[in-house]
């Protein structure tokens, strides 16, 4: 089974921290900032990724991404390997808020993040680029779609 590994670190130059998700496992680098993370196929998990200058942050980038199985091709990103399928990308610091407020909103809601479905995280992406906010997941709502898919 491909494991899918992601490199979380903080130092002078940047920070990778992960917002959510369950890795299978973790391996942390003594003496340094570094962690690596490694997740099982489909599994959804976030990334907040910030960049440092020597004027401060430069750049804000959040991503929401599910782990490949084996045979699937995915996004290159630098930090995670092999890669993996992005479900929401965001860059810049009013877009990010945006997402992790929304984010909130769910774990206010008890809402397990990393177990809602690729489709649910691809629609809430496109909505977000049509500069809109996505609805709020509950277990209400998910019950009524399901009756309506019947």
């Amino acid at each position: 089974m491909p494991i899918t590994t992601v490199q979380l670190f903080s130092n002078n130059s940047g920070q990778n921290k992960l917002v959510f998700g369950m890795p299978d496992f973790e391996v942390i680098t003594p003496g340094e900032n570094n962690t690596l993370a490694g997740f099982k196929p489909d599994s959804v998990f976030c990334i907040l990724s910030k960049t440092y200058s020597t004027y401060g942050t430069r750049r804000f980038k959040i991503l929401i991404l599910r782990a490949l199985n084996e045979y699937e091709k995915g996004r290159v990103i630098d930090f995670i390997k092999p890669g993996a399928e992005i479900l929401i990308q965001e860059k810049g610091r009013k877009h990010v808020d945006c997402v992790l407020t929304w984010l909130r909103k769910h774990k206010k809601n008890n809402t397990e993040l990393s177990s809602l479905t690729p489709a649910y995280y691809r629609s809430s992406g496109n909505r977000f680029r049509a500069n809109m906010e996505p609805r709020i997941h509950n277990n209400k709502n998910s019950i009524i779609l399901e009756r309506i898919a019947v």
